[in-house]
């Protein structure tokens, strides 16, 4: 029988609700939902679901970053390429008011698979990812939506973002220095991850994905708040 899909809807900033989803079939898609009384049809956002602590193999876990060797080296190729279109959709969302449909699905299907990568690595699910842009079936989703941007705040987009990447720099030094190695031992011992835990690094997790979003222009949504929905 298929697992329950159990969804406790928090709120952003935006008034978008995000599920959180907490039990996850592999057979069932996992999807997330934009609500229909989201207000303003210009409003962009950026929205991440998680399936939930499940059990996971010991020996992925043991191995983790030599399995997610393939991935740095893909996205560090694929990088190069990103650059060149975050730079040119810079430009013309500086002219536009919003990024062209190929920047944005381009930027997207990017953001997407660093999204699933992140969520490796911080063992919040030992599904292996797909690499590159196929938004397969997969524990942790994430749904952009892309709207119209303000020429002000795209011409000093690097400025504005300050903040939020010197809060990412501090959560990405907390979570590689002293969370997860935490993390390493207590999954490889128990074999899942406890569900306070599994919230925490969740929320940072949905952080990074956000402030991504706004460095790449998919959204004009300041990333504000390390545990807002």
């Amino acid at each position: 029988m298929a697992a329950e899909h159990r969804r406790s809807p928090a709120r952003s900033r935006s008034g978008c609700a995000v599920s959180e989803i907490s039990s996850f079939d592999p057979e069932m898609p996992m999807a997330i939902e934009w609500p229909a009384d989201s207000g303003s049809q210009e409003l962009s956002s950026i929205m991440v679901g998680f399936a939930g602590p499940m059990r996971q193999d010991r020996l992925t876990v043991l191995t983790r970053l030599i399995l997610a060797i393939p991935h740095f080296i893909s996205l560090l190729v694929a990088m190069i390429a990103t650059l060149m279109v975050i730079v040119g959709g810079w430009f013309g969302a500086l002219f536009r008011g919003r990024l062209s449909a190929p920047v944005t699905e381009y930027l997207v299907g990017y953001h997407q698979w660093k999204a699933r990568l992140y969520a490796y690595l911080l063992l919040l699910t030992d599904k292996y990812p797909p690499v590159g842009w196929r938004d397969a079936d997969y524990p942790v989703r994430v749904a952009v939506r892309p709207g119209r941007l303000n020429r002000l705040a795209v011409l000093f987009r690097l400025v504005l973002a300050v903040p939020a990447l010197l809060v990412e720099v501090v959560l990405v030094l907390v979570l590689v220095v002293i969370v997860m190695p935490i993390t390493w031992l207590i999954v490889l011992s128990l074999g899942r991850m406890p569900q306070p835990l599994y919230e925490a690094i969740s929320a940072a997790a949905r952080y990074l994905a956000r402030v991504n979003g706004y460095m790449w222009l998919l959204t004009s949504e300041y990333p504000r708040g390390l545990f807002g929905g």
